[in-house]
């Protein structure tokens, strides 16, 4: 087997399977330092040595050069040795394969491509020249002709490994092709002794979205191998989290944390942030069913398991605000924009709080720095333009308005505010439509219809 096509499963991102290690390939170059290539990568194997063990002293002397300069990355040199090779022997497979690895590894992905072609016309039987030859064709775009080679790959030996890998990556590049998940899925049926193909098997499944069938996998390697049943268990707390079931991912980490001692779960990376992070979204859940003294509860429990999350402190504020508590809302607020200096969402609130202290100056200027940190945060503009009004500015007061409405161009409220600074600015017929506006948007909007005829009064009077 060519050392050169030994490639490890990733991780699935956006629905396609990434392969780490596998020699990277780009439509434009290939550098010669990229990750995965070592020079046991362009050595001879066992078959080439057989091979070459027949072939004049010339051929030999331009070949073992060829591989000298591959060793040193100088892909350069090794294009030129194995092309002066070939003039002597124009139909050798194990030539045009070393020259098209070549030019693969100099990033001239054509010239690899047509020797690679050539050189597994003359050995159909070879699954290593199809496999390289697959990677060309992904690095030139051409998935069709990269599916076709590994095919043909794997009809040649249906369980080799490295094929196996290049479909998991081929097939992975459509999120709607199941194929790559089942490459997979041979590989964990063929090489049981390799955790990292049951990883990516669990990957794949969480990526689809199949959460019942990621949970029954799960479920399978915590009965298989109690050894490891631990991480198993959270893997599976992880897949109800990322299900937005946070009822039975609690349930999972509280099992957990009552059969395991504190030091085995400290020691498994990210759990407790993981589990303090299921707390906080069990919590919104329920505040967003009204119950706040739940969520309270289950606010302050995941602040006692991470206090460095902004989100917890964020959403705990949210929930004290709701309760009237002020002052408490401001501690947590301030934490998150503290650990977070980009949480826009906390310097809102923090400026509504102000806003209802009527301390409109910090107001103001917790409301700009939310604009400042999302510009498209039509509320912080809807806000500004507001206390403008307030503060009876109303040119002010108009121009953040007509901001907030190009944010959110249906939002009554900022509209029917915006006609109510222009009414006060004194551009009546202005005014006229602008309510107009907002009653085709909510015909019941009693304020409204009351100063737009109150306003069609003043006007027939003048």
């Amino acid at each position: 087997m060519d050392s050169s096509l030994v490639i490890i499963i990733g991780a699935v991102i956006g629905g396609a399977v990434v392969l780490a290690g596998l020699l990277a390939i780009s439509r434009t170059e290939v550098k010669a330092s990229s990750p995965g290539v070592s020079a046991k990568d362009i050595l001879m194997d066992d078959e080439e040595e057989d091979e070459e063990a027949s072939l004049n002293a010339a051929l030999v002397k331009l070949i073992t050069e060829g591989n000298a300069g591959e060793q040193r990355y100088d892909f350069t040199t090794a294009i030129e040795k194995f092309d002066d090779a070939l003039k002597l022997e124009p139909s050798n497979p194990t030539l045009l394969y070393k020259l098209g690895k070549a030019h693969s590894q100099k990033g001239n992905l054509e010239k690899a491509r047509q020797c690679l072609e050539k050189a597994s016309a003359l050995a159909p039987q070879q699954p290593k020249m199809q496999l390289v030859l697959a990677k060309v064709h992904m690095g030139l775009g051409d998935i069709s002709a990269a599916k076709e080679a590994t095919e043909k790959a794997l009809s040649i030996d249906p369980r080799n490994e490295i094929a196996l890998k290049m479909k998991a990556l081929v097939y992975g590049q459509d999120p709607a092709s199941t194929e790559g998940v089942d490459a997979i899925e041979d590989l964990m049926v063929s090489y049981p002794q390799n955790p990292q193909y049951k990883k990516q098997y669990l990957s794949a499944l969480k990526q689809r979205r199949q959460w019942t069938e990621a949970l029954e996998f799960c479920q399978r390697l915590i009965n298989e191998d109690p050894a490891n049943a631990v991480d198993y268990m959270i893997e599976q707390a992880h897949v109800y989290v990322e299900a937005g079931d946070y009822p039975n991912g609690l349930a999972k980490f509280q099992e957990l944390v009552n059969n395991h001692s504190h030091e085995v779960l400290e020691s498994r990376a990210g759990l407790k942030e993981t589990y303090a992070a299921c707390l906080c979204n069990q919590g919104v859940a329920l505040q967003t069913q009204g119950q706040r003294e739940q969520a309270l509860t289950l606010y302050r429990e995941a602040l006692n398991v991470d206090d460095q999350n902004a989100d917890i402190h964020y959403n705990y504020g949210k929930a004290l605000m709701d309760n009237d508590d002020l002052s408490g809302a401001v501690e947590k607020f301030e934490t998150a924009l503290k650990l977070n200096a980009k949480d826009a969402d906390s310097a809102y609130e923090l400026g509504r709080i102000h806003d209802r202290r009527n301390n409109l100056e910090e107001a103001m200027g917790y409301y700009q720095q939310a604009l400042d940190l999302s510009p498209l945060m039509g509320r912080a503009a809807f806000a500004i333009g507001t206390l403008y009004g307030v503060k009876e500015s109303y040119s002010e007061a108009m121009n953040w308005l007509s901001k907030a409405l190009k944010l959110d161009p249906g939002n009554v409220d900022t509209l029917y505010n915006l006609a109510v600074a222009t009414e006060r600015s004194g551009e009546k017929n202005k005014a006229v439509q602008l309510y107009r506006k907002v009653l085709e948007l909510d015909a019941r909007h009693q304020d409204a219809k009351n100063n737009l005829a109150s306003l069609k009064k003043e006007l027939q009077r003048a």
